[in-house]
């Protein structure tokens, strides 16, 4: 009898189960075709038995139709949040189940596809920036910050409840979001959680919280008092809470609740109740006026130490009476010396008259008269630190009715318009030349839109504007430089004390310094372009020469282009 020889039998039998499944693959190949397997889904739409062609059109009708993110009782598209629909990878993933190139696998996911359902999600391209940029901002929009429970006076002092605060999750919206638009949901994106302070009512009534309020607190200065009563307490009034063994129990339960509550008062409202007290008993240190007495500054009106309200210990005393039994805070005060004193002119180098400027506002109407005078009076006493860089617009504060200014006209847009301020050009022309004639560098100086008045002679004005355009100039001497105004008539002048140097300063309209002169209020520029951009418009041009004996250490050219007036209508 033959030997039956059992390894060749096995590899006969796989070669023919191998053959079989080729065949089960041919066939299903032929008869499904280039269509998609049945029991296919993508986002929820049926593809079974469409070609590729079919199932894009049929998602990109889905995606057009979306109409995106719920957000609260708003929608919003995906593309606005950098979601992207990509239906071409969807479709390749989708139509390549059941066509693998491994035989085995192939064939095991034919046979699947015959008794599972298959949903696939959309894929998506996702900017990250612009997701993060995008619920940023949404951030800003839903989050709220939950307010504490506070007290009011009604007859009494009340509890006013807690009103929750909400916080926008956004770890658990982006996920939302990106599962929202992988399967076409219309489910809400937005994910907020309830924020509160863990207090109760009941917490805070069994507490004997009130009896600090029962009492008015008496602010205290010389002889003179002010009154904080209960209905203001109530109103500055804050909780602060404590958990016994804080420590070691908010690390083993951190949600336990407060065991002890008690009453403190806000610090902000606090210092606003002594900045108003500030205001009405300071008194600003003032500066020492000095005069010219034979070629050296001297003072005629002696320097005045001021004396300020200490805010801090103020507060600190409230507090502290807020909690006593005696209900009265006294405030302190804190000498502030005056930086100009006769004492001190020397150390800072204030010794002479260094330079002048002026200009002269003749024809002004009484407004701009006003703004003149009330911008001139913001530097008087100022001081420029050696290497120091004057910025006008920072020094001379804000421009409104708190300040002491009136409407008077101005250039801006293109027009002449009033506004809180007008004139206050005259001020900073003025020191435009004080600082020319001190030979100091001009770091930044803009002449006006058009020719004006009363900033004569042409091309040495210096237009300012909150926040630009600005003038600047630096005090590059090695001495501290005073800055003193009067106005006679119609000049304003400005006069710069502190130190001379071996500078010489001199002013021409011609580049080879002929016809100089030593004060800038005195040169004649150079006048061309006139009428070439309208009526009255013009370029001035003209140049300062700074020597140190008879060489010229610095030559520096201004030039202003001005346009016609009829441009800028009233």
């Amino acid at each position: 009898m033959k030997k039956i020889n059992y390894k060749d039998n096995l590899n006969l039998n796989f070669a023919v189960i191998i053959f079989i499944l080729s065949l089960l693959f041919l066939i299903g190949t032929i008869n499904n075709g280039n269509l998609i397997f049945k029991n296919t889904s993508v986002a929820g739409i049926n593809l079974s038995g469409k070609n590729k062609t079919e199932a894009k059109k049929t998602l990109q009708d889905a995606v057009k139709n979306y109409e995106g993110f719920k957000f609260g009782d708003k929608t919003i598209l995906p593309q606005e949040a950098g979601v992207n629909f990509d239906v071409e990878s969807t479709l390749n993933k989708v139509y390549f189940y059941g066509r693998n190139s491994s035989l085995p696998v192939g064939l095991w996911e034919r046979m699947a596809a015959n008794f599972t359902k298959r949903n696939y999600e959309l894929e998506t391209k996702i900017d990250e920036k612009q997701l993060s940029s995008f619920l940023s901002k949404k951030t800003d929009d839903y989050n709220t910050a939950s307010e504490d429970y506070s007290l009011a006076w009604d007859n009494g002092l009340k509890i006013k409840p807690e009103i929750p605060g909400k916080r926008l999750l956004i770890t658990d919206t982006k996920e939302q979001m990106l599962e929202n638009a992988r399967f076409l949901k219309d489910d809400q994106a937005l994910k907020t959680e309830t924020v509160t302070t863990n207090k109760s009512v009941k917490d805070l009534e069994s507490a004997n919280l009130f009896k600090q309020t029962e009492s008015s607190i008496t602010v205290v200065l010389d002889s003179r008092k002010w009154e904080i009563n209960p209905a203001t307490l109530a109103e500055w009034i804050i909780f602060e809470n404590s958990t016994q063994n804080a420590g070691l129990s908010s690390y083993i339960w951190p949600f336990l609740k407060p065991t002890s509550f008690k009453l403190s008062l806000d610090d902000n409202k606090i210092n606003i109740f002594l900045e108003k007290i500030a205001k009405e008993v300071n008194i600003t240190p003032q500066n020492a006026m000095l005069t010219i007495v034979d070629g050296k500054a001297t003072v005629f009106a002696p320097s005045r130490d001021g004396y300020m309200v200490d805010v801090a210990d103020g507060n600190s005393k409230i507090k502290d009476a807020f909690i006593a039994d005696d209900r009265t805070a006294s405030l302190k005060v804190n000498k502030k010396p005056a930086e100009v004193r006769e004492d001190n002119l020397n150390n800072l180098g204030i010794k002479e008259l260094i330079a002048t400027g002026t200009s002269n506002f003749v024809g002004s109407p009484s407004n701009r008269v006003h703004n003149v005078k009330n911008g001139a009076s913001k530097f008087s006493g100022l001081i420029i630190d050696p290497g120091q860089i004057f910025s006008f617009n920072k020094l001379v504060g804000a421009v409104d009715a708190s300040t002491g200014y009136v409407e008077g006209l101005v250039i801006k847009d293109f027009k002449t318009v009033p506004e809180y301020g007008g004139g206050l050009c005259q001020v900073s022309t003025t020191m435009f030349r004080t600082a020319l004639n001190a030979g100091l560098p001009i770091i930044e100086r803009y002449p006006h839109a058009y020719p004006v008045q009363y900033y004569s002679p042409v091309g040495t004005d210096s237009t300012v504007y909150d926040p630009n355009p600005d003038l600047k100039f630096k005090n590059d001497t090695d001495a501290h430089i005073l800055i003193q105004y009067n106005v006679t008539g119609t000049i304003l002048k400005f006069e710069f004390y502190g130190t001379k140097t071996a500078k010489t300063v001199k002013f021409s309209g011609n580049e080879d310094g002929s016809a100089a002169v030593d004060r800038a209020e005195n040169l004649k520029p150079t006048i061309f372009d006139q009428d070439k951009k309208g009526k009255g418009s013009l370029t001035a041009l003209w140049w300062r020469f700074i020597y140190e004996g008879n060489k010229l250490v610095r030559q520096d050219k201004f030039y202003s282009a001005y346009d016609s007036p009829d441009k800028y209508p009233h």
